[in-house]
């Protein structure tokens, strides 16, 4: 069994885990060694076996978040030894197994409180750009493609980052790129590291930066008896809009998924499949009086978007949806990852009463009928898998199904059919909704280095790595306009990834974020290969040699 991480020596012990994976070859070994005579004062084993309930722990599996079954670079404080984001006692009995949570954001949020440390979800030696992985100063890491930038939203984090006892520094994409996005821009920053300590539940889903406000919404997350995939279906509610643009339902993300909207004051209906978006709206603005909008997906992928019992738009999806969406049915915003072209959560700001969901070929004139009796009992049809009246103040699904909902945010209200529930969309803080964080940062600054070390040497961050010679919104958009010269500039930056270039070493002010410095070096650095003592820099390089950089006395 390998020992791939490292030897962690602490208070005269010494720690490393042997293996591969939790799940591989009978799992992994956890150690502690007298440090001085070899000794072996600890040995545990971590394997596929839940340790609290004796299960298997892929039980403990959460849609697309898991717990820790890799091992890394080992690190430690008083208190517990870390693996990733597992917590070990120095005794090696696993702290806090997780995940936290199978809503993305949720999980994402988990970042303060006891056993807050810099950790990387792929492991530390892992020095591959890709854009769904990133060091963390925190507790947690979401997955998917709805998860992984969700601990940015909540944690110092970045591409590589150092500490000291009381700010972290890094590398990281810009707070608006905190979200799906094709293109990505980064930034050096220095962040308090205080903002990570001193909260153990989970803090609210939040999609803008500045102090964190909760989404207002009802979900209902994902349960198997609401999986639209393959499948016909209509959905319906009654709303009265306030402002001009939200979600009124929506399930699902970029993948697959349909929604419900209103935009610039007039309905739409969204419906996304195997990635591709089919969208129809009605030009009748709706704002400030009750009315009923329906959209219907049919067998042979028609789409109808009726208002008030009125066929008002026709359209064709491409396909029925191809898979059970990663994102739960939420009303009133949408949570994660829109299905739309608009900007999740995009709040929706008004009344929200009776909504069904459908699976299955609906009644053309059934809507119709709906209008026509308004507020008199209305019985379940047959192809009625959700059905909410909200009357008694509560989110109940009077359906076969009885589905549970968490409401977040939103009041229950008196409205024209009993009752309904109030959502208020909140003023921006300091960002948009279409990314940004909830981490307060000392300064923020762009550098013209795509970093691959750092270190942080008393008043000083060393930053070094290839050059960023090419703006990628620039660039996404010339792609996408078909000019070809844009090659030049792709070709450019990627021969600057594969060391053509050399690197560029800088010297940054921990108190501003200001660059003191600028060398050019004429070799590429080794993932996280920079090092500092004794008044000297010592660069690993990509060619198999180690450069000593000595500062003028």
């Amino acid at each position: 069994w390998p020992v791939s991480g490292n030897v962690l020596v602490r208070e005269g012990a010494a720690y490393f885990v042997a293996g591969r994976s939790n799940f591989l070859d009978g799992g992994l070994s956890f150690y502690k060694l007298d440090a001085r005579t070899g000794k072996v004062l600890v040995q545990t084993k971590i394997n596929e076996t839940d340790p609290e309930t004796g299960k298997n722990l892929a039980d403990r599996h959460q849609v697309l978040n898991m717990p820790v079954g890799l091992t890394d670079v080992l690190s430690c404080d008083d208190d517990f030894v870390y693996m990733r984001s597992q917590k070990f006692d120095h005794n090696g009995t696993r702290v806090g197994l997780g995940p936290h949570s199978g809503n993305s954001a949720t999980q994402g949020s988990v970042q303060k409180g006891v056993g807050t440390h810099l950790f990387s979800p792929t492991g530390f030696l892992d020095g591959d750009w890709f854009h769904r992985s990133y060091w963390v100063y925190g507790r947690s890491f979401a997955g998917g493609h709805g998860g992984y930038y969700q601990a940015g939203k909540f944690a110092p984090s970045g591409r590589i980052l150092v500490h000291d006892n009381e700010t972290v520094y890094g590398f990281g994409r810009k707070s608006q790129y905190l979200r799906w996005t094709t293109t990505i821009e980064h930034q050096m920053f220095s962040a308090p590291m205080e903002q990570a300590a001193g909260q153990e539940t989970p803090g609210p889903v939040t999609n803008r930066r500045g102090p964190a406000t909760p989404t207002q919404m009802i979900t209902f997350g994902t349960p198997k008896t609401l999986n639209p995939k393959g499948k016909a279906l209509a959905v319906e509610a009654w709303m009265k809009a306030d402002k001009g643009d939200g979600v009124i339902v929506a399930r699902g993300g970029p993948r697959d998924g349909f929604a419900i909207t209103i935009e610039k004051g007039r309905p739409r209906f969204h419906v996304r499949a195997n990635d591709k978006l089919s969208s129809i709206g009605s030009r009748e603005r709706i704002v400030g009086k009750w009315h009923h909008v329906a959209g219907v997906l049919s067998e042979d992928k028609t789409m109808k978007l009726y208002l008030d019992g009125r066929l008002v738009a026709k359209g064709e999806a491409t396909a029925l949806l191809g898979s059970d969406p990663i994102q739960s049915l939420d009303f009133g915003a949408d949570s994660l990852t829109a299905v739309g072209n608009y900007a999740s959560p995009f709040n929706f700001t008004g009344l929200i009463d009776e909504i069904r969901l459908h699976f299955g070929e609906v009644d053309p004139d059934m809507f119709a009928k709906v209008v026509e009796n308004a507020g008199q009992k209305r019985p379940l049809e047959s192809t009625c898998v959700l059905a909410c009246s909200f009357d008694d103040g509560k989110a109940i699904d009077l359906s076969p199904g009885k589905h549970k909902a968490t409401v977040t945010g939103t009041k229950p209200e008196e409205s024209k059919f009993g009752g309904a529930f109030r959502f208020t969309s909140k003023p921006k803080k300091g960002g948009n909704q279409q990314g940004g964080s909830g981490v307060a940062h000392n300064w923020t600054h762009d550098v013209p280095v795509l970093a691959r070390g750092m270190v942080l040497a008393k008043d000083i961050v060393f930053v070094a790595g290839p050059p960023d010679v090419m703006d990628e919104e620039k660039t996404f958009a010339r792609i996408m306009a078909r000019d070809k010269s844009v090659n030049e500039v792709i070709a450019k930056q990627q021969a600057a990834l594969d060391g053509n270039q050399g690197s560029v070493l800088l010297a940054i002010s921990t108190e501003t974020g200001e660059t003191l410095a600028k060398y050019d070096l004429g070799y590429l650095p080794t993932w996280d290969g920079l090092a500092a003592a004794n008044g000297s820099l010592f660069l690993s390089t990509e060619k198999g040699t180690i450069t000593c950089l000595k500062g003028k006395k």
